[in-house]
């Protein structure tokens, strides 16, 4: 760009370099659920986590009437957040192990949004919900797997406009979650999903938030451009 005197050129580098440093460059962040466990229709122990299922929970149905679903909690009042543009977020769920009785075949996994408060030690198929099987909201997402192949270690990965829409909406406070397959069938389909405080797996199995966000600039980046608009004006004047 060409300009027709210094003073116009000095006052424009100077306006250019003090930009820079409002430039935001997004990063990401890794939540771990701060409340994980798994609900089974017909029972009443909480959680149906006894000692040997503490480290997984269960998503799926075993005989065509007998269903499971997980619930997650999630705490988004990370300060890194506050302010922030979310720019897209995943929920990655890593596989504890197959079920070899599973039958083989594709089944969606359906990932809801439930605003009924609830705790981890608490929760039954028919407390705290005022709907058996947990009070599901908005569907956020949903992501296909095959409970019959799938391995340990595989993931299964959720993300949409929607889920990140929601995970906006709930910056500064906690976003409730509900996993189920979409229908129930004669054919025992169970999902076993690490947990958030695995006993043999790497803590890196745990359910994880992805949430990519750009940040609001520094404070001190707004003096830094005030201070090279005062320069700009005392050369302008200056040079008058």
């Amino acid at each position: 760009m060409k300009f027709s005197n210094p003073t116009h050129t000095l006052t424009a580098l100077v306006f250019a370099s003090a930009a820079l440093p409002l430039a935001a460059s997004a990063d990401t962040l890794d939540l771990v659920a701060s409340a994980d466990g798994f609900i089974r229709d017909g029972f009443t122990v909480d959680n149906v986590q006894d000692a040997q299922e503490a480290n997984l929970f269960l998503v799926g149905n075993t005989d065509g009437t007998d269903e499971l679903r997980a619930f997650l909690q999630f705490d988004l009042s990370n300060p890194l957040l506050t302010g922030a543009t979310i720019n897209s977020v995943t929920l990655t769920f890593t596989v504890d192990g197959g079920d070899t009785n599973s039958v083989e075949e594709i089944d969606t996994l359906q990932l809801y949004q439930t605003n009924t408060a609830f705790t981890e030690g608490g929760a039954q198929w028919d407390t705290p919900w005022t709907t058996p099987g947990g009070d599901l909201d908005s569907l956020l997402a949903t992501a296909d797997a095959n409970a019959g192949t799938v391995a340990a270690s595989d993931t299964v990965g959720f993300t949409s406009e929607t889920m990140d829409t929601a995970i906006a909406n709930t910056i500064g406070g906690s976003i409730g979650l509900i996993l189920k397959v979409d229908s129930i069938d004669a054919a025992r389909t169970i999902f076993r999903f690490t947990s958030r405080t695995p006993i043999e797996s790497p803590s890196t199995y745990v359910p994880t938030l992805s949430i990519d966000y750009t940040a609001v600039p520094e404070p001190s980046a707004f003096a830094l451009l005030a201070g090279f608009a005062g320069l700009s004006l005392a050369v302008v004047r200056r040079r008058k």
